[in-house]
């Protein structure tokens, strides 16, 4: 007898899945920063996989093609336990994070070393189905049951008999801790770990480096669908970071909220009928979201948000604003001379991003807060680095271009009108044309001189 073997890709498909691991794995361990403890690196991919990759359905509907590997759990973005673990385990590899598994007859979960003690992760348990007529789990939310354990623990929560290199003895996470009562992914910022205190509705702030914690936001309660008077007994708001923005849900709103400003921003709020949001997450630039009757999918409807249309603002002016823009307009027209300081114009804006340059008419980056700004400037929005939308200043009565109004600004406004002025740029036209009639004539002239004599 001879054993011919059978193979399931080819040398050329083998070369590519490959190369497509090794790619994902790197994508996702860039996720991370280097400089976070090996705490903070455990408990983001743990986040990280339970909100982003959901359980294979096949193994409970007896579909074909379950998936057990890393491969195609990285592709599909489903998968069991040992496609979770096996992934995970070469992404704490990859981090740094010293790691192994634990298994037994029906399950496979990490085990990782945080200072001098090991403790099992299991972000599969972590990521539970919730409706078992569909066999689909959270939307965008998870739990931390399983998540820095000890042996006792795990057996307390249930978990048989398993085999292990490292025994799991320390019990310093057993207890209460900040991801006990959350069920959202935990988001690692400069500024400390923003998380979601599910059982008391408070999007919080903990500093790792002295251990304290902040309050946020109240983030309002889950009302009961058909009893206005119930609410559930946690919040299912999501959390997500993106370009240093939190992202995060109440029950009727997705917010964006700016670390740096302390300050949050609705993108949407949708119909949500008798429902409400039950959980967000983002997914490449993409905020999605459920409206449910509840948090198991009832009745389930899915949106999502586009984060570039939502942080690229084109300019927008705050209330407190010295400038005007009409629609569909190239130029700002400033309303309050001798307010049209670098400061006060770049406080006119609330966009989300803020990056603003502006530059005089000549052409020279304006940086001084207390330098005026005249006709002709450019003020120039960025994002990413790139410019999304310019327009030009013009001051009422400056014709040079100074940010000042002065006898020199009649003069120039004379010679225009006797077209003997050499002028290339149109915005100082703009700025003599007083009546707003598209000429220059006598009375722009007059005006000027008269907003000198004041």
């Amino acid at each position: 007898s001879s054993i011919i073997p059978s193979y399931l890709m080819s040398i050329e498909e083998i070369t590519e899945a490959n190369e497509f691991f090794e790619s994902e794995v790197n994508r996702i361990a860039a996720l991370a920063e280097q400089s976070w403890s090996d705490l903070e690196k455990v408990l983001f991919f743990h986040d990280y996989f339970a909100q982003q990759y959901c359980y294979d359905k096949n193994y409970y509907t007896g579909g074909a093609d379950v998936i057990y590997d890393a491969y195609n759990f990285l592709k599909e973005k489903t998968g069991v336990c040992m496609a979770y673990s096996l992934t995970m385990m070469a992404v704490f590899n990859k981090v740094g994070v010293k790691n192994t598994s634990a298994f037994n007859d029906g399950d496979i979960w990490n085990v990782v070393k945080i200072g001098d003690y090991y403790y099992h992760v299991d972000a599969t348990w972590d990521d539970p189905i919730v409706n078992r007529s569909m066999y689909e789990d959270f939307f965008g939310l998870i739990e931390h049951n399983s998540f820095m354990k000890s042996d006792n623990a795990f057996v307390s929560l249930g978990y048989s008999t398993w085999e292990c290199e490292y025994e799991c003895n320390d019990t310093t996470y057993d207890n209460e801790t900040l991801w006990s009562s959350s069920n959202a992914p935990f988001v690692i910022t400069d500024e400390g770990w923003y998380y979601v205190d599910s059982e008391n509705y408070k999007l919080m702030l903990y500093n790792e480096n002295d251990t304290t914690t902040e309050e946020i936001l109240n983030l309002g309660k889950w009302y009961v669908t058909g009893k206005p008077n119930s609410f559930w007994m946690e919040s299912y708001c999501g959390l997500s970071y993106c370009d240093g923005y939190i992202v995060y849900n109440t029950s009727g709103s997705i917010f964006i909220y700016d670390t740096e400003s302390d300050v949050s921003y609705t993108v949407s709020s949708p119909d949500c009928g008798e429902g409400s949001i039950y959980g967000s997450y983002v997914d490449e630039n993409t905020i999605k979201y459920m409206i449910a009757d509840k948090y198991d999918r009832t009745n389930p409807v899915y949106g999502n948000v586009s984060l570039d249309d939502t942080l690229v603002k084109r300019f927008e002016l705050s209330d407190a604003s010295v400038l005007n823009a009409s629609d569909g307009s190239e130029y700002l027209y400033c309303k309050e001379i001798n307010a049209n300081t670098y400061a006060s114009f770049v406080a006119s804006f609330n966009n989300m991003d803020s990056k603003l340059s502006v530059t005089d008419s000549d052409g020279n980056l304006i940086t001084d807060r207390n330098s005026y700004v005249g006709t002709g400037a450019i003020i120039d929005l960025s994002y990413k680095n790139e410019t999304v939308d310019s327009k030009t200043v013009v001051v009422m009565n400056d014709t040079d271009g100074n940010g000042m109004i002065n006898i020199a600004d009649a003069a120039i406004c004379m010679s225009m009108l006797y077209g003997t002025h050499e002028n290339s740029n149109p915005a100082f036209d703009e700025a003599a044309d007083n009546d707003d009639n598209g000429t220059v004539n006598i009375l722009d002239v007059m005006h000027i001189l008269n907003n000198i004599a004041g």
